[in-house]
């Protein structure tokens, strides 16, 4: 073997083996949608040969980004699976896992300037992208950094929200807007940001919900409550209930994972009842604010498609 051939087998072993092997994990992959609906809303004139590479290729950026994050997020909780398997640190280590999450980013990122782009446009692409992971290591840091156990319940609801916009919705911005500006270099993302974020912490309030599950096998299920991290459940507990309940509450997650008192006390309270119900409130109130914003009829057919992604988005859960 020569030394170039020992560089590349190191290099297999310790970081492309690791990454695709957690790209090839079974994954919903909606971000790809978003980024074509995110271009039907702004798409002036036929898709050229170009943008369609384009678009192609900003979704890989998308899950790429999205999957390195999952990667260092789950050495952040100390997750147990992702994806259907053990997560990419128990199976090659903290070291090697950070590593191959950070890669992702960097690789992901530098594959836009390969992009058959205007170098302009891919500057303004990098921007958002740049704006967004930024953003969004804001939002983990209020995941790791508080306890919700310790956040008085006034200010739960803020912490929870500020999460969910700066995490989950921020990368639904991003996909949205990847689209916009490959259909219109010069497009205004004001709106379609704020609607994009909004969106992205919709889902992330069902994803909250889905994982409220108690007795099954899936290593995700109550593992935000155990923590303290952020949760809609948290922030619904906090503006509806009394006093009392708020301690009842906090007792019970701190059992945890001893399940039977929490899982009391929602049933006793309905509370995951009423989280799913503000949740599909709070969706439904989306839905007809995004229902203003095609401004063409030649953009209509984008809004339907992001309208009934909206739905199943809901009705998943």
């Amino acid at each position: 073997m020569n030394h170039l051939d020992a560089v590349s087998q190191v290099w297999n072993d310790s970081l492309f083996t690791p990454v695709e092997g957690f790209l090839s994990r079974p994954r919903k992959d909606f971000r790809g949608e978003l980024v074509r609906i995110g271009f039907g809303l702004h798409q002036k004139s036929e898709m050229t040969v170009d943008q369609s590479i384009a678009i192609s290729g900003v979704c890989e950026v998308l899950e790429w980004i999205h999957s390195g994050s999952l990667i260092v997020d789950d050495i952040q909780d100390d997750s147990i699976e992702r994806r259907g398997a053990p997560t990419v640190h128990r199976l090659y280590g903290m070291p090697k896992a950070l590593n191959a999450g950070n890669w992702m980013y960097f690789k992901a990122l530098e594959s836009i300037h390969h992009l058959p782009l205007s170098s302009d446009l891919q500057l303004r692409l990098l921007r958002c992208a740049h704006v967004v992971m930024a953003k969004a290591h804001q939002g983990q840091a209020l995941d790791l950094g508080a306890d919700l156990l310790k956040i008085t319940k006034e200010e739960v609801p803020h912490i929870v929200e500020a999460s969910h916009l700066m995490k989950s919705g921020a990368l639904v911005a991003l996909a949205l807007q990847f689209g916009a500006l490959i259909a219109d270099a010069n497009g205004d993302l004001g709106r379609l940001d704020h609607l994009g974020a909004e969106l992205g912490a919709s889902l992330q309030r069902f994803d909250d919900i889905g994982n409220v599950r108690f007795g099954g096998t899936d290593a995700k299920d109550l593992e935000d409550l155990r923590l303290r991290r952020p949760s809609w459940l948290w922030t619904v507990i906090a503006e509806d209930c009394d006093d009392l309940m708020w301690s009842e509450f906090k007792a019970a997650i701190l059992m945890l994972p001893q399940e039977s008192a929490l899982q009391e006390f929602l049933e006793r309270t309905s509370f995951k009842s009423k989280a799913t119900l503000k949740a599909l409130n709070l969706h439904s109130r989306l839905s007809n604010e995004l229902k203003q914003y095609a401004a063409e009829p030649s953009q209509t057919r984008a809004l339907e498609d992001l309208l009934k992604l909206m739905e199943n988005i809901a009705n998943a859960y």
